[in-house]
């Protein structure tokens, strides 16, 4: 064949009459979705059984995890960082501290806003520097340095500060710390 021979067009043989021609293809599909339809058959099985045992070992069939995952917690919105004026704290031994800190509020907060940034209520910011006195106050100058120790002293002060603001403190941040 050449570039400029044409390919024969595909022909059509006829297949009698119409009622002939409706049962062959009938026929035919019936014949080819037989063979078919038993090839997909045993796959199909063997994927709704592993289905089924998967939903059974992983514990699908149970309502009560069906209900905590349904019911996620409201996530908690952050709101303003309210800071603190610093104080100075005995420790044990004759020694002191000088501490400041700030206390991020949930968005549900509401500070008062004054030249200086955001203020806490007069009532809460006393209770507050109270607390942050007592959490300092006879301890032992090793349990206000190093990281490990500082971390328990924000999480008491985190704790002590949740007391006050009736869970409102997501999170305590020191902004000063001098130990003599």
């Amino acid at each position: 064949m050449t570039m400029t021979e044409e390919a024969p067009a595909p022909t059509v043989e006829p297949d009698g009459d119409a009622g002939d021609k409706k049962g062959k293809k009938g026929k035919a599909k019936k014949d080819k979705g037989a063979k078919g339809g038993r090839s997909n058959l045993v796959p199909a099985l063997v994927l709704a059984a592993g289905i089924a045992a998967g939903g059974y070992f992983m514990g699908g069939s149970s309502a009560d995890s069906a209900a905590v995952v349904a019911e996620p917690e409201p996530a908690v919105v952050a709101g303003e960082v309210i800071e603190l004026d610093a104080v100075t704290v005995n420790l044990a031994n004759g020694r002191f501290v000088r501490v400041g800190v700030a206390i991020l509020a949930s968005e549900d907060y509401e500070p008062i806003e004054s030249d200086d940034g955001w203020r806490f209520p007069s009532g809460h910011e006393s209770r507050l520097r109270d607390q942050l006195i007592a959490n300092f106050a006879g301890r032992d100058v090793s349990a206000v340095t190093g990281h490990d120790s500082l971390e328990v002293v924000k999480a008491d002060l985190l704790e002590r500060s949740n007391r006050v603001l009736d869970g409102h403190a997501l999170e305590v941040y020191l902004t000063e710390l001098v130990v003599q």
